[in-house]
This record gives structure tokens, C-alpha cells and sequence, in this order.
């Protein structure tokens, strides 16, 4: 009879009589990934980085994001709620 050593967790079928050949699923597991370390490009400086957290917390980018202004955004925001409150109101009536 032949065997099999398994390195990782697995799942193993066989019959009790042990006529059929068994089969089996091998699982292995994936490698962690550092979350805080994320590279990129930073759209506001137009500038890459190597980790995101420490870019976003350097006075460069704080800099320019106090620069920009959000007020149009915040405006279009607000509409987008205000329709979205009539459309649900209106939906409950019909």
C-alpha cells in the first residue's frame, strides 16, 4: 500500500472497505502581507512613496492637502444627499 505524508492541513476521503484509490485536498496557506507597508503614488503630491502611513503623516503632504480645497466637493456631497432624502421619500408613496 502506498502512502503519503502531508506537509500542510488536508482533507482526506477514503472508503471503509478500501477499494476505491483515496483522495485528497492539500491546503497551504498564504503568505501574510504587511498592510501597512502599501507602495504607490500619492495623487495629491504626484510623488511615490514606500510606506503609506508614513507619507500621508509627512509635513509635504500635509502641506498640500491643507492647500486644497474641498469645499466644492462638500457642496456636491450635500446635493447628492438632499436628492437621495426626496427619492426615498417619494418611493414610499407610490
Amino acid at each position: 500500500m502506498e502512502y503519503f505524508v502531508f506537509n500542510s492541513p488536508y482533507i482526506l476521503i477514503e472508503d471503509i472497505k478500501g477499494k476505491n484509490k483515496p483522495f485528497y485536498k492539500e491546503y497551504k496557506k498564504e503568505k501574510e502581507k504587511n498592510k501597512n507597508k502599501r507602495t504607490g503614488l500619492c495623487e495629491l503630491c504626484v510623488a511615490g512613496y514606500e510606506n503609506y502611513n508614513e507619507h500621508i503623516s509627512a509635513e509635504k503632504h500635509k502641506k498640500i492637502e491643507e492647500k486644497i480645497n474641498y469645499e466644492e466637493i462638500d457642496i456636491i456631497i450635500e446635493r447628492y444627499k438632499k436628492r437621495e432624502k426626496r427619492m426615498s421619500k417619494k418611493r414610499l408613496f407610490i
